[in-house]
This record gives structure tokens, sequence and C-alpha cells, in this order.
């Protein structure tokens, strides 16, 4: 990630609103590469959303079948706010 963000920042004069970043890390969703990148006006995407997607072709590769549209995307993001919620409540214990 540091990389990346030392990259966006080397060519942030060289995006415009017309950029597309993508950020193959899912989490945190938010990472200082897609803030940045927001500031700069840019479309952002995260990982998760490619971690689902890759989710869905395998599944249906797999299956035969294609999954219900954001069964995986909503289950993952189900799972890491589970996390985030195991998380707070030991740090708080």
């Amino acid at each position: 990630a540091f990389q990346a963000v030392c990259a966006f920042a080397k060519f942030a004069g060289e995006v415009s609103a017309a950029s597309t970043v993508y950020d193959l890390v899912y989490n945190p969703g938010r990472t200082r590469l897609l803030r940045d990148a927001e500031a700069a006006g840019c479309r952002t995407v995260g990982g998760l959303d490619m971690l689902a997607a890759q989710a869905e072709r395998q599944f249906e590769w797999w299956c035969g079948a294609r999954p219900a549209p954001g069964l995986f995307l909503n289950a993952a993001r189900a799972a890491l706010a589970a996390s985030e919620n195991e998380t707070a409540q030991g740090s708080s214990a």
C-alpha cells in the first residue's frame, strides 16, 4: 500500500475526474490511496468489489449457476463488519 500511495502522489498531477483508481486492498475499505484519489476527483474502486466479483465467477464456474446478485458482496461486507465488531469488543474488554 505504501508504494501505491507514493505512486499516486507521483502522478497526482496527471489524474483527472475521468481517471479511475483501483486498490486491491479490501480491509480497510477506504485506504489512503482511495481517499487521496477521491480528493483529486478520481473515480475509485476498492478491493472488496473485485473479491466478490471473483467469487461470483468461481461459483458459477464450479456450480454451473449464477449466484443471486450481490450475494457474495453482501456476505463479505457482513463478515468484515462482524470481524470489526469482535475486534472492537475485544479491545474494550
